[in-house]
Formats: structure tokens, C-alpha cells, sequence
């Protein structure tokens, strides 16, 4: 019996069949399987293993289609699709009408292939195109990425099948004219090439066991896009005022140091800056705020240069926010789903993950709407007790207790911990399960607690937390021995260029980015379509509901959040802490 013939018959009997590059996955889909059939079935897919598995990855083939847009410019609010591409097995094309394609953007048994589905997607439902069913390249890349590595259609290209494409009319500015043979080529080819890649990189991704680890975030896509579509709204006019408010705080520090130092040099200046501050006697070897701080108490002026360089970075990182709000007030980021090394996500333009709380205030849901955001607890320290398998913590989070209370308990071995203990042993929890040494332990008690300790203090701290958490310290023992790590989801690297804190922080980071991808494909089909998500920020998500609705909108995604991170977590509980506001705080 051939392939084909194998893996339709089952199928005709209601099984489901699929692979993963390795085995061969089945599932009965309705009614009561026959026994002597199953047994029969399954016995000639074992028989003819390799040769179901490569029909299976061709009808994958068969079913691809690679799209492409050209735009005349980045904003779908604002610009318009010049030319949409297409390719696939027996065809492709360029048109400047989007219709031509509608139905097949829209025929959720047709994949799309995209390079860049984040840009792409986005702007052709913006536009009255709804895509269904659809994938990523570039993510497809990153899945395998190294460090560093760049991932462009043109990067992946040249590394992945060693083929140079040119990307001279990428420029939104060479599609705002008339358009030319060469613009429909330029266009055409860039589907087919994409076609050509995906085919390479699902092969790539099975023969490397990092199917599921892709699927997880080919799934979570609908969410990011509708991330990118929603934004959320800014009081522009308050805004404005805040800054205002700053900028005029800035200026008169700026002008009291500039009196205090008889100088008009440029504080942003670090050359200027330090050869300024050693005139003084302050020998400072750079501007560092660390730096600094030592010579604070000597020098008072280095107090007001400090708290410059704080509204400094807080006026000019909030200066731009209200300049990329569309014409409906809201702000649409630049969201992607694969936005670090270790999974995470990242946003640009503006970066929303990194917003002052300052500013928090004035980001608001419209009028009758409410925001629910939730967040997950300690969610980084849960997915190293479940790496480390690490009893003392994961009893901990069993029996409900804080773990920062706990640590301040095991490393000052009594039960009544003050304010300040509790603290130093978050610095703790937070820096020694990446592998952070006394000298580093030290160096950021001091700024994070303000708390200037001996360095025999920061040894014995280490040392203590250590012993008291064996399994941990076990885990990072076996770490460094160790050819390539992994996350709790599947996601690999190799060891050769990672320094001691990335050895330890990308299985952690890795996999709390996975369980909030596992979140995302868990709202995939339960995220009512009046409810906007407009925020994930890392162990954060914000949604913006109707009044209501808000209580039942924090009831779900609490569920919603508990359940995705427990597909990655599977052996502590996970908990998430949630609030109803008028403006974007923290639960």
C-alpha cells in the first residue's frame, strides 16, 4: 500500500493523522473506533513510517501559500497596499488589487506564509482583509536563532539556502509613484523566495525537534496581531502637560548644577561631565549612576546631577509616546512575538514595556470601558523552582508562602523578618538564581536597597542562600557542564557563547515567555471580540472591556493566565493577582 493510500484510508475511518518530522501523531476524531481496524491502521503506519512521514510533509508543502505587501508606508491607519504578491505550488503573481486574493486570505484551509506576519497581517485586516490560518518565516527563523543573528528576509536568505535577493525598493518611498515592471517583479519574487524558505524551515525546525516549540508560537499570532490592531487610547492633552511639568523640573536642576559649577558644559556630555566633576576633586572614572553614588556623600552637587540624569531619561523616553497615536488617539506599537533571544516579546515605536509610572496615568480606556490587568506572581521564581526541581522552594509555593519572606527566614535562620531583611532577600532571590557573585550582590543591595554591606556580608549571604536552596544550586552546578540548555517548553541552546548569567537566565526568561504564549493561544478562541487587548508586558496583560463586563472580564483571564502558564509549569502552582481600573496600574 503507498503513502497516500495509507494515510487516506484512515482518515476515510476518522482518524486524524499528523507528524512532526519524528513520529507519526493519530487520533481517533468521532464515534467509537473498531478495534481490529485501529490495530490494523496502525500497524501499517509503523510498517511504512518514512515514507508516510515524507508524504505528510509534502501535503504540508502543497498547502502553503507565501504572501507579500507593498505599502506607501508603515501606518495601516494612514497608508495604503500598493502591490500584494502571492506564490505557491503551481502559481504566483503580483496585483495592485487585494481582491484578487480576498477568499484565500480568508480560506482557513489554505496557510498563509508571511515573512513578518506582525507588519503584514495587521495591515491587510486594517484594510477590510481578513487572514485566516496563517504563519511566520521570520519566526521560524528565530525559533533556531543564535545569538545575535539577524532575521530580515534578505539575512535568513543568504544564511539559510545561501541565496542573495536585493532589497533596494523596500523603502515605503519607492511605492508612492507609478508603478513599473520591476516593482511587480521585485514583489513577485519576494513571495516565491518566502514559499522556498518556509518549505526549508519546516523541514529544519522537525529534524530538529523544535516542531512543538514552533507551533506554540505560529499559534499565538492571532493574539499578537490583535495586540497590534487594538492599541490602546493616551490622554494626549495630559500627557503633554506631565512632560511640560518635568522638562520645566530638568531645566531648573540643569541650571543649579551648571551655577554650582561655574560651568556651561553639556550634562548629557559623559566626557564633559567627568572631566567637570574631577576639576572638583571628585576623581570619578565615568558617569555611572553606581559610580556616582560613592562620591554623593563628599560631594553634594553629585546628589542634583543624579536626579538630572533621572528626568533626563524620564522626559526623554516619554517625549515621543503621544506623537505615534493614530487620529483615534490610540497608539499602535510595534509588537513582536519573538522580540529576544529567549522568546520574550518586545515592543518598539513606542517601547510600551519599558513606560515610566509616572505616565501610567494617562494611558485610559475610552468612555463606559474599564482596563482589567493581571499579572502573574513571582512567576519568574515558580519556573526556576519547577527547572531546579528544587523542593524547598516548590513546597514553599505549595504551602501558599512568600517566597521572599521565606529566603529572609532560611538566610537569617529566624522567623520574625523585618521590612528591610524581606528586601535584601528579594535582591537575593532576584539576582542569585541567575548566577550573580558576591561582588554583584553587593553592588546592587546598594542600589536597590540602599544598603552599603561588607563584602564578607554579600559572601555570606550568597553562601547561605545557596545551601538553603540545594536543588537550585545543583541545577546551575549541572548547567555549566552541560553542551545546550533548555526551557521547561522544548527551546534549546547551545552553550558555547553564553556567559554564566545567560546560562541561567534563558531557561528562566525562556520559559515564562512560553507560558504567556500558551496564554495567548488559550484566548485565541475565548477573547470575546468587544474586549480589546492592549497590553503584554512580560508577566502583565491588559485588557480594555466594557463596564459591565469588567468583573467577569477579571475573573476569565485570571483563568485564562493560570491555565497557559500551567502547560509549561506543570509541577507549582501559579498565581495571578488582578485589578479593575480607570487607568493602567499595576494589580
Amino acid at each position: 500500500m503507498n503513502a497516500s493510500r495509507l494515510i487516506r484510508e484512515p482518515r476515510m475511518a476518522g482518524f486524524r493523522i499528523k507528524t512532526d518530522g519524528t513520529k507519526i501523531h493519530w487520533k481517533y476524531l468521532e464515534g467509537v473506533p473498531d478495534p481490529d481496524e485501529t490495530k490494523k491502521y496502525l500497524t501499517l503506519l509503523k510498517e511504512n513510517k518514512e515514507e508516510v512521514i515524507a508524504e505528510l510533509k509534502n501535503e504540508v508543502k502543497m498547502n502553503l501559500m507565501a504572501v507579500d505587501i507593498e505599502t506607501t508606508g508603515l501606518n495601516p491607519q494612514e497608508n495604503s497596499i500598493k502591490l500584494i504578491s502571492w506564490a505557491d505550488s503551481s502559481e504566483s503573481g503580483a496585483s495592485t488589487n487585494v481582491d484578487v486574493l480576498k477568499d484565500k486570505l480568508a480560506d482557513s484551509s489554505l496557510q498563509k506564509v508571511f515573512h513578518n506576519a506582525a507588519f503584514d497581517v495587521p495591515f491587510l485586516e486594517t484594510k477590510g482583509f481578513p487572514v485566516n490560518n496563517y504563519t511566520d518565516t521570520m519566526i521560524m527563523s528565530q525559533i533556531m536563532g543564535k545569538k545575535y543573528q539577524r532575521h530580515s528576509l534578505k539575512a535568513v536568505l543568504q544564511r539559510e539556502l545561501n541565496l542573495k535577493i536585493s532589497k533596494k525598493l523596500q523603502k515605503a518611498s519607492n511605492w508612492q509613484g507609478e508603478l513599473t515592471e520591476k516593482h511587480y517583479q521585485y514583489a513577485e519574487n519576494d513571495a516565491k523566495v518566502t514559499l522556498k524558505l518556509a518549505e526549508h524551515l519546516l523541514n529544519k525546525i522537525t529534524d530538529k525537534n523544535l516542531y512543538e516549540v514552533f507551533k506554540r508560537n505560529e499559534n499565538a499570532l492571532p493574539q499578537l496581531i490583535r495586540l497590534i490592531k487594538d492599541g490602546l487610547y493616551v490622554d494626549a492633552k495630559q500627557w503633554a502637560a506631565e512632560l511640560k511639568k518635568y522638562e520645566l523640573k530638568k531645566d531648573k536642576v540643569e541650571n543649579s548644577i551648571l551655577e554650582e559649577l561655574n560651568s556651561t558644559i553639556n550634562l548629557n556630555s559623559h566626557q564633559q561631565l567627568k572631566y567637570a566633576l574631577n576639576n572638583r576633586g571628585a576623581k570619578v572614572a565615568n558617569t555611572k549612576d553606581e559610580t556616582l553614588a560613592k562620591y554623593e556623600e563628599d560631594f553634594p552637587v553629585i546628589e542634583k546631577i543624579r536626579n538630572y540624569k533621572k528626568l533626563q531619561k524620564l522626559t526623554s523616553s516619554n517625549a515621543k509616546l503621544i506623537g505615534f497615536a493614530d487620529a483615534d488617539g490610540r497608539v499602535r506599537a510595534n509588537w513582536k512575538l519573538f522580540g529576544s533571544v529567549t522568546g520574550r516579546m518586545s515592543c518598539s515605536k513606542p517601547n510600551l514595556q519599558q513606560l515610566s509610572y509616572q505616565f501610567r496615568k494617562f494611558i485610559k480606556p475610552e468612555a463606559e470601558n474599564k482596563f482589567v490587568g493581571c499579572d502573574y506572581s513571582q512567576v519568574e521564581l515558580r519556573v526556576v523552582a519547577s527547572l531546579a526541581q528544587d523542593r524547598q522552594m516548590i513546597n514553599a509555593f505549595k504551602d501558599g508562602k512568600d517566597l521572599h519572606l521565606t529566603t529572609a527566614q532560611l538566610i537569617y535562620g529566624k522567623e520574625n523578618i523585618s521590612n528591610e531583611e524581606r528586601q535584601i532577600a528579594k535582591t537575593c532571590n532576584f539576582g542569585l538564581i541567575y548566577g550573580m557573585g558576591a561582588d554583584g550582590l553587593k553592588r546592587r543591595l546598594k542600589q536597590m536597597v540602599g544598603m552599603d554591606i561588607k563584602l564578607g556580608e554579600a559572601r555570606r549571604l550568597r553562601t547561605k542562600f545557596l545551601s538553603s536552596y540545594k536543588g537550585l544550586r545543583r541545577w546551575q552546578e549541572k548547567l555549566l557542564q552541560k553542551n545546550y540548555i533548555k526551557t521547561l517548553g522544548g527551546k534549546r541552546w547551545s552553550t558555547k557563547r553564553l556567559n554564566t548569567q545567560e546560562l541561567f537566565n534563558y531557561p528562566v526568561q525562556g520559559s515564562a515567555a512560553e507560558g504567556l504564549k500558551e496564554t495567548m493561544i488559550v484566548m485565541n478562541k475565548q477573547l470575546p471580540d468587544n474586549w480589546r487587548l492592549v497590553a503584554l508586558i512580560h508577566d502583565e496583560i491588559l485588557l480594555e472591556v466594557p463596564e459591565a463586563e469588567a468583573k467577569k472580564a477579571l475573573r476569565e483571564l485570571k483563568k485564562w493566565m493560570v491555565a497557559g502558564m500551567e502547560r509549561i509549569v506543570k509541577d507549582v502552582p501559579i498565581k495571578v493577582d488582578g485589578i479593575i481600573a480607570d487607568y493602567w496600574k499595576k494589580s
